[in-house]
């Protein structure tokens, strides 16, 4: 795709490709982790996990297998007869200590008009809402050697409570003074919208796409507890089960969320699904929860109707500030380089 950055090959298995209702893998990357030498991926229309292995040059990642997320855990929704999971929309994904962990999107979703549909079709349309109850989830599972596993020795898969209808998040969030009034409006319209995880210990920061209010947005910072295969919120200032950080972020919601060191960076992009620019933020010592001390280290090229960034990973650690992995949603023609493949940008960060 470019001349000024290394491009890695994701190779997908040309005959496992399809998830949810048709999708194409490739056109819906949600989210994205790099362990050693194997990278973690989520489609957001599937209900499965994605691995792919390094090779050759260490431009090339294949190998694929998928692990579906009901061989881990126990799904609010069940599946029903003679249709796909219902989809678990994950939106953010970290690896952390043999930990692989992710998290769903827990927004409403609004049906999405075709542009030769009647005014009445597209009306009717339009008051369409729903809500797929595995978007609830908040999980980590253990890695055995590079494989997730439901348990292995003392270390168990475990999950924040969640129901068809919420989870213990989305319950905390909606007594919340400045997002409760954002939970029933469908995420692609301004709503409660997650997307983007990082993770140290049990200390667990998510991101929002959406709301962005009045320009910021907002970084929920989460303890957690286990107890058996549960994940408990656990107070993090007083009685809140959560800190609010909100970032002057150029007006963008966030799209993903990585750690490295003690600094937390932040990709960025429009909040509603329309062109606009991608960002990529370093805010200091976010890590630890410290006062905001923002730079933008980065703004992705430019390129209409494609190429919307959704996750980034480290992947080459080994300078004063890190490269990262870049993946997207509606890759731009020219990524499809092969079947079952679809490109990757490599970008260096400045400090």
């Amino acid at each position: 795709m470019s001349d000024d950055h290394p491009v890695v090959t994701l190779q997908f298995d040309p005959g496992n490709l399809t998830v949810g209702d048709g999708k194409d893998i490739r056109d819906g990357l949600s989210a994205i982790a790099l362990n050693d030498n194997d990278i973690w991926l989520a489609c957001d229309e599937g209900c499965r996990l994605e691995r792919l292995s390094r090779s050759g040059s260490g431009l090339t990642f294949d190998s694929h297998r998928s692990f579906p997320l009901t061989d881990f855990l126990d799904l609010p929704a069940k599946r029903k007869e003679g249709k796909p999971e219902e989809e678990a929309d994950v939106e953010g994904m970290d690896i952390d200590e043999g930990w692989l962990w992710f998290v769903g999107s827990h927004s409403l979703k609004r049906k999405n008009p075709k542009a030769d549909d009647s005014s009445k079709k597209i009306a009717e349309k339009l008051l369409d809402i729903s809500r797929d109850g595995n978007r609830h989830l908040l999980a980590r599972i253990p890695l055995d050697e590079g494989v997730p596993v439901r348990s292995a020795g003392d270390r168990r898969a475990a999950c924040i409570d969640t129901s068809p209808k919420t989870s213990a998040l989305l319950d905390a969030i909606t007594s919340d003074t400045h997002l409760s009034l954002f939970v029933p409006v469908p995420g692609k319209d301004n709503g409660l919208d997650i997307e983007g995880m990082a993770v140290r210990g049990m200390r667990v920061f998510i991101g929002l796409r959406g709301p962005v209010l009045r320009g910021w947005s907002c970084i929920l910072e989460l303890h957690l507890e286990v107890d058996g295969k549960k994940l408990n919120l656990r107070p993090v200032e007083g009685a809140s089960l959560y800190r609010k950080h909100f970032q002057n972020l150029n007006n963008l919601g966030i799209r993903d969320l990585l750690i490295h060191e003690n600094d937390l960076y932040v990709l960025t992009g429009p909040t509603q699904s329309h062109d606009g620019p991608h960002e990529i933020w370093r805010w200091k010592n976010g890590a630890k929860g410290e006062a905001a001390d923002l730079q933008r280290v980065l703004t992705l090229p430019d390129r209409r109707k494609a190429d919307r960034a959704e996750g980034f990973t480290v992947f080459d650690a080994s300078g004063a500030a890190p490269s990262v992995l870049v993946v997207y949603d509606t890759p731009a023609e020219e990524r499809l380089t092969k079947p079952g493949a679809v490109t990757a940008d490599v970008f260096a960060l400045t400090r």
